[in-house]
């Protein structure tokens, strides 16, 4: 009886060492793997390749909704962006205009990172009139860009916009449309890093 006993001790406190002994081996793998996983991460992350060039749809920075953009890298912290958009009924036109910006970025490398840019606007409109109007400013925004390795990238900024009075001219008569002075700005943009 006594060695039925004395088995039977054993025979749990084995069990209890095994299961023990699992769950360090469980958590030693976990720890292991995350590590591994953290590594692999960190190394694909470093081995992004920086693309250079890039097409999208933009909006934003006093240019309303019909957007696209040409962004230009030569530089790994700088970028170049050329946006032009349709205008349709702004101020009662539609018309035609640009917002070239330069943008700084805090990680190059083709990681995701903060930015800071800045630009000029310009645009021209044509209303139901026949009388055709121009104005142009300037704009600064802060924003964040998410770069994917696949070449996916989606930018989102804020910031302010300064723009002037649009004035035209109609048979001598002088038409001023209310547009100067400072206002909130946003700019979102979608766009494809080809190389």
């Amino acid at each position: 009886m006594r060695r039925a006993r004395t088995t039977g001790g054993w025979g749990q406190s084995g069990l209890s060492v095994g299961v023990v002994c699992g769950v360090i081996a469980g958590s030693t793998g976990l720890v292991s793997g995350t590590a591994w996983a953290q590594g692999s991460t960190d190394s694909d992350s470093d081995a992004r390749v920086a693309r250079h060039v890039g097409v999208g749809y933009k909006i934003g920075d006093g240019l309303g909704s019909l957007g696209v953009d040409l962004e230009i890298s030569a530089l790994p912290h700088l970028a170049l962006d050329l946006q032009a958009s349709w205008l349709y009924r702004k101020l009662g036109g539609s018309g035609f205009g640009v917002a070239p910006s330069l943008r700084a970025f805090l990680i190059g490398g083709g990681k995701s990172t903060p930015y800071v840019s800045g630009g000029y606007l310009w645009y021209r409109l044509t209303f139901d009139s026949g009388v055709t109007g121009w104005n142009d400013g300037f704009f600064a925004n802060l924003g964040y860009e998410w770069k994917a390795r696949s070449g996916l990238a989606v930018m989102l900024g804020a910031g302010l916009l300064y723009s002037r009075n649009i004035s035209t001219s109609d048979n001598g008569r002088t038409m001023v449309l209310g547009e100067d002075g400072f206002k909130p700005n946003l700019e979102f943009g979608v766009r494809y890093l080809f190389f």
